[in-house]
Order: C-alpha cells, then sequence, then structure tokens
C-alpha cells in the first residue's frame, strides 16, 4: 500500500467533514508558531490582536521560537509529540515531505467554501504550498521575485546609443546590449555589461538561467530530473557563446557585495538581482538613473526566473480547532488588509495580487507594473527536503559545462544520473 496516498485519503475524509459540521467556537485558543522576531514580530503581534477583537471568544496563543533556520525542525519535533501547533509557520521544502506524511490539512475545500480563488496569489506563489494537487499551505510573502529584476542604469544606456526606456527582453537582446555596454581599456574590463552569467549567483542563478533558457529543473511530481534536455544543452551553450563575445578572456567573478559597489559606481550596467536590492540602490545612490525590466529570456514567453520556496502558514492534521485556525490562517494569508498590510510594512511586495495591484502600493512602488509582471511569470519547480543535495548536484555540474571546463552534454547526463539517485532514495521512503 502506498503510504502518502493514504494519508492523503485521511486528510480528505477529515477536511471534508469540518466542512459540512464544523464552526468556530466561542473560548477556544488557537496556537500559532512563528519565527518572527523584533519589529516583525512587534507587527504579527499587532495582527494578532486584531484578529481576537475581530473574532470575540478566539484567543491566539503566540509561540514565537527563535531561529527562522529551526523553526521547522521544532514543529516537526512538537508533531512527533503529539502537541504540534494548531497554525505552523513552514518553508516549502518541508510542505511536501509533511504533507506526503499527512501530517497537514488540506486546504482546498476550505477555500472553496469560503470563495477563495487560486487566483489570489501569483501562480507561483500558491503552487509553493501545492502538493500533488492539493494546497497544504498558503504563502505569506513572496519566493518569485528573488533572481528575475534586470536593474539598469540609464545613463549608461544613453551612452552606449540604446534606448534608455527598453530593457533588453530576450537572450539575443541581452547579447546585443552587452556588446554595446562592455568597455575595456586594453586588456583591463573598466565596464562589465551585467554580471556575468557564468557564475550564476549559486544554484538559484543557475536555476534561473535554465528556466529563462526553456528549461526545466525537475518533472512536475517531482520524481525525475529535467535538467538535461535539449533546451538546458542550449542555454548552457548560449552562455558560452555570450561570454565569449563579451569578455576578453575569463569574465569576471562576482558576488553580492561586489555587484552592489559595483552597480553603484557605474562599473556595472546591468544587474539581475533580486526585488528588494530595488530599495537599496535608491537608498544609496538617489541621484542615479535606475531602470527596471524583468529577466530577459530566450523568447520573451519563458518564465522570467525560479521560485523555489518561500514562508508559508499551514494547519495541522489532528487540529482540535480546525475551523478557527482555518480563521486564523487567512487573516495571516488571505486579508488584504492584514496579510498584505504585513509585507506592505516590510518594503516588500505581497503574494496577494490585488495588494500589489493597489493605488497605495503603486504609489510606494513605481515600477509596480514590472514587478507584477516579474511575479507572474517566475516559474515554480516542486521543492523536496533533500533539495539541497540535489541542487549541489546539478549547481556542480552546471557550473563545470558554463565555465567550459566539461562538455556541456556529458556534464549534464553526469549531473542527472547522480540527482536521480538521490530522488530514487527519497520516494523509496514512500513506496512498499
Amino acid at each position: 500500500m502506498n503510504v502518502y496516498k493514504c494519508a492523503w485519503r485521511r486528510s480528505a475524509l477529515l477536511v471534508a467533514l469540518i466542512v459540512l459540521f464544523a464552526s468556530p467556537v466561542r473560548g477556544a485558543t488557537v496556537s500559532l508558531l512563528h519565527c518572527w522576531e523584533e519589529h516583525r514580530g512587534q507587527w504579527l503581534q499587532e495582527m494578532l490582536d486584531e484578529f481576537e477583537r475581530a473574532h470575540p471568544g478566539i484567543e491566539v496563543d503566540n509561540q514565537f521560537f527563535a531561529g527562522c533556520g529551526l523553526v521547522e525542525q521544532q514543529y516537526i519535533i512538537r508533531l512527533a509529540a503529539g502537541v504540534a501547533p494548531d497554525v505552523a509557520m513552514l518553508m516549502t521544502n518541508t510542505v511536501g515531505a509533511l504533507a506526503l506524511e499527512g501530517s497537514l490539512l488540506p486546504l482546498d475545500d476550505l477555500m472553496a467554501r469560503d470563495g477563495i480563488g487560486y487566483d489570489t496569489f501569483y501562480p507561483s506563489e500558491i503552487a509553493a504550498g501545492q502538493w500533488n494537487g492539493v494546497t497544504y499551505s498558503l504563502p505569506i510573502r513572496t519566493g518569485g521575485d528573488v533572481n528575475n529584476i534586470l536593474f539598469y542604469n540609464k545613463s549608461l544606456f544613453d551612452e552606449a546609443g540604446l534606448d534608455r526606456n527598453r530593457p533588453p527582453e530576450t537572450l539575443s537582446d541581452l547579447l546585443d546590449y552587452a556588446e554595446k555596454l562592455v568597455r575595456y581599456e586594453g586588456e583591463q574590463l573598466v565596464r562589465n555589461p551585467v554580471n556575468a552569467p557564468s557564475t550564476g549567483g549559486g544554484s538559484f542563478g543557475h536555476l534561473a538561467w535554465l528556466y529563462t533558457g526553456g528549461g526545466k529543473y525537475l518533472t512536475d511530481d517531482a520524481r525525475r530530473v529535467a535538467f538535461n534536455s535539449p533546451e538546458a544543452i542550449e542555454t548552457i551553450e548560449f552562455i558560452l557563446d555570450f561570454e565569449s563575445s563579451v569578455y576578453r578572456g575569463e569574465p569576471p567573478r562576482w558576488n553580492l557585495e561586489t555587484n552592489r559597489a559595483n552597480f553603484l559606481n557605474g562599473s556595472l550596467a546591468m544587474w539581475i538581482e533580486a526585488t528588494w536590492e530595488y530599495s537599496w540602490i535608491v537608498g544609496n545612490r538617489p541621484d542615479l538613473e535606475l531602470g527596471v525590466g524583468v529577466r530577459p529570456t530566450k523568447t520573451g514567453s519563458e518564465p522570467t526566473g525560479i521560485h523555489l520556496g518561500t514562508w508559508t502558514y499551514g494547519i495541522s492534521i489532528g487540529t482540535e480547532v480546525p475551523n478557527e485556525a482555518w480563521e486564523l490562517l487567512k487573516w495571516l494569508t488571505v486579508r488584504p488588509e492584514s496579510a498584505g498590510a504585513f509585507m506592505l510594512r516590510q518594503g516588500r511586495a505581497s503574494p496577494i495580487v490585488a495588494v500589489n495591484e493597489s493605488e497605495a502600493f503603486r504609489a510606494a512602488v513605481p515600477w509596480a507594473d514590472v514587478l507584477g509582471r516579474a511575479l507572474s511569470t517566475a516559474a515554480f519547480s516542486p521543492v523536496l527536503p533533500i533539495d539541497g543535495d540535489v541542487r549541489g548536484v546539478f549547481d556542480r555540474f552546471w557550473g563545470r559545462a558554463v565555465r567550459g571546463e566539461e562538455p556541456a552534454v556529458s556534464a549534464m547526463e553526469e549531473a542527472a544520473r547522480l540527482a536521480q539517485a538521490e530522488l530514487d532514495r527519497f520516494w523509496a521512503r514512500f513506496e512498499n
């Protein structure tokens, strides 16, 4: 018998009974496990105070756990001890495993009952809390804006004869723009047109290049690797050709700090990064003529980046107050006045589409349209607890290939062989 299928059936039956017969109970207490601290912890407490005022008779047991890196482990420990919180803050790599084990309450029937559509959230954001077509958690913050924004210096575009209001949209555009923007003095690179794609920024960056080139990381059921496809090989070959055309030798290696410094001083013309760098740039160089676009893709139609997880809230399957927990979860994830405001106070986008399309958000974020496009087109890939191992293999061999240290086909075939073995060992735990 398939263990996780049986667990899912038990969960589905339970949630059906909840939807049909349960209703919030006065005098109930809902426990919430989270790791928000300092100012965000205070803002969360304000949200909980408002929730209690709006729901007389329901109290929230605020269970703060210091250290977001360990909060999921703490949840699993409490779950095993039979004292799991009713609502828990979880990263999506944990959600998949907990769903497989039947430890989280399915939310789809509750969403349907209360008229909450999946399109409340951006596609990759709602997908982050789903497993095998079932929704087990809802997003707190965005994860689809980590690697799909292109910042550029409009003054340098003017100097190179480029349209300052038209950032590159395709990989072909990116090469054309880079060849016009790059500057050498003798053999010394004095202006890097863009953070070199072979360095990639680690796994996130390499995976983003894979997706913008039309490839995929894993199959939708997360059982097979997919990163050894023809599209992946074509993308590697593009990166090799790009860097051969743009640089006179080895491309510059970079990290976040060097990119920040170089973009501010004008020695980096375009910078592919995350949304939160916008406020850092404006705060440190308010005089810089900043342009913002989405990450260029193969044809302009592929995903503009990769969503590999975010923070979500889920409900424990064994909760004794399921409807009260659901009311709290909605308050923390769906309601613009609470969930949306929590992210806006942090100066970040919300996973709720309506919040980012509001007049208040547009007034605060002049590039809201670009951000909305980036969030709408980010791809989501299933995330497993062993993702670090699988990505480690992918990253190592992709890096070899794009640096020209090993032929692309043989590198990615070997990566697929090793990564598939990791996946097979993981899935064997859930089979007879």
